[in-house]
């Protein structure tokens, strides 16, 4: 696919790029070497400072995850690649709640020091870098009602969203605990944490 950088535009307030960035926060979980959780989340508003609101609506991450191929990088840095989804080394999802992504973190010494600082409750925010497709103002915020590809899926120091996960998963980690994670993250987005 070829990217049109005259319908590309940036999002985030202190990186300059050509595709968006929405990003998001919640408590992180690993399973043996695997990271993941969600990237992106369904029907929330950000307040993205001089770049105005912004959301996703649900479904509109569905044509562009048939087609993309997605990586994942630790802060959005092209060298610092954690998986990609023609590798078969990041699986991206969508459900009612948003994109949950899970990379197969490398044996890399990056990789090492990030599951490290998610384990240690350091690193809890995740993003994703897109192109958009169509939009429309709600309630004087931008809300992507659809995509037209999905660059990244990743881990972050400086989310600017509440409510997607980021999570080092465990086999112990239970499914209630999953759930209570994503009530606590949704709680703070009400309660404005």
């Amino acid at each position: 696919m070829t990217i049109d950088s005259r319908n590309v535009r940036t999002v985030p307030t202190s990186v300059k790029s050509k595709f968006s960035r929405i990003e998001f926060r919640s408590a992180p979980t690993l399973t043996g070497n695997k990271l993941g959780g969600y990237a992106a989340v369904f029907d929330q508003v950000a307040d993205l400072g001089d770049l105005g609101r912004e959301g996703l609506a649900v479904g509109s991450l569905d044509r562009a995850l048939a087609t993309s191929d997605a990586r994942s990088l630790f802060n959005h840095d092209p060298s610092l690649v954690l998986g990609r989804q023609s590798a078969g080394t990041l699986r991206l999802a969508t459900d009612s709640h948003g994109l949950e992504y899970e990379v197969d973190l490398p044996r890399t010494s990056y990789a090492s020091d990030l599951r490290e600082l998610v384990e240690r409750g350091d690193i809890d925010g995740a993003s994703f870098a897109f192109v958009p497709g169509a939009a429309e103002m709600r309630d004087g915020a931008l809300i992507h009602t659809s995509v037209d590809a999905l660059l990244d899926a990743s881990p972050v120091t400086y989310p600017a969203y509440a409510g997607a996960s980021v999570e080092a998963r465990s086999h112990q980690l239970s499914a209630s605990r999953r759930r209570s994670q994503l009530v606590r993250a949704r709680a703070r987005i009400h309660l404005g944490g």
